[in-house]
């Protein structure tokens, strides 16, 4: 999968700045970056074709002996689980779903968009290493934003609605942070500070472009808050696309306080 030259954007989890990378991103005349159904589907297939070679390579040989020995005319054994020659398998599956993959990329170039990629919050380090094992010239954008800032959004738009959702919020965001700031530096991943972007967006915003190979990003679209569909397509809803965070409770700044403690190279 070595032609495939997707840029991966994540972060620890949702409201953490990714879908304004997006919009940054694709206010280019170069660029096309999808959003989650594309990501899942990338991601679905990736996985399956690790699984599948995990899972088929340890016994490949015996398997390949059972084939061969059923076609010889040995029927009257144990085959519930037959298949083709294992590499043979192996390579069909990966041609298959390579073409899936490369038909965003085409469909990017089909659209004058040199540069493509997804985005999915809430990858972790394991997630990111997986995805390029597969897709070795991809790149990696990690837009990561104060605890604080997510939950709140997150309770503004109702997507926590009590405590344990709040915790359940921030173990997933620890579990992405902790384990992508331990990936080394490399001209392959890009890890960016959502308070950066706003307070340095030109700055900042030159550092995505040269990682990416984005041309001419709009600064403008840092002036523009979008964090939700407009009227009634989602709940609750929004005249102007925006819906502003929600007050923390007692317990639930105790709780980011606790999550804070337990972050690697805290640097928010």
């Amino acid at each position: 999968m070595s032609e495939i030259t997707p840029i991966l954007i994540t972060s620890p989890c949702q409201r953490s700045g990714s879908t304004l990378l997006v919009r940054l991103l694709n206010s280019t005349s170069n660029t096309l970056i999808y959003g989650e159904n594309a990501a899942n589907d990338i991601s679905f297939l990736v996985n399956q074709l690790t699984h599948k070679k995990l899972f088929l390579m340890h016994d490949k040989n015996q398997r390949d002996l059972l084939l061969k020995s059923m076609l010889e005319g040995n029927v009257n054994q144990w085959i519930p689980d037959l298949l083709p020659k294992v590499d043979d398998y192996l390579e069909s599956m990966e041609k298959a779903f390579l073409m899936h993959i490369q038909f965003f990329q085409d469909y990017a170039k089909k659209e004058n968009r040199s540069v493509w990629g997804i985005k999915q919050p809430g990858w972790t380090g394991g997630n990111i290493n997986v995805l390029k094992s597969c897709l070795p010239n991809s790149k990696v954008v990690y837009i990561y934003r104060d605890m604080e800032a997510c939950v709140k959004s997150a309770k503004g738009i109702q997507m926590i609605n009590n405590f344990d959702e709040a915790r359940m919020f921030l173990q997933e965001y620890l579990q992405s942070y902790n384990t992508v700031m331990q990936l080394p530096d490399s001209d392959n991943l890009l890890k960016i500070s959502f308070s950066d972007l706003v307070k340095e967006p030109k700055k900042t915003i030159s550092k995505i472009a040269a990682f990416t190979g984005a041309q001419d990003i709009d600064e403008e679209i840092m002036k523009i808050k979008v964090n939700t569909y407009f009227g009634d397509a989602r709940s609750p809803q929004s005249n102007d696309g925006y819906i502003s965070p929600s007050e923390l409770s007692e317990e639930e700044i105790n709780l980011i306080k606790e999550a804070k403690d337990k972050m690697i190279n805290n640097s928010l």
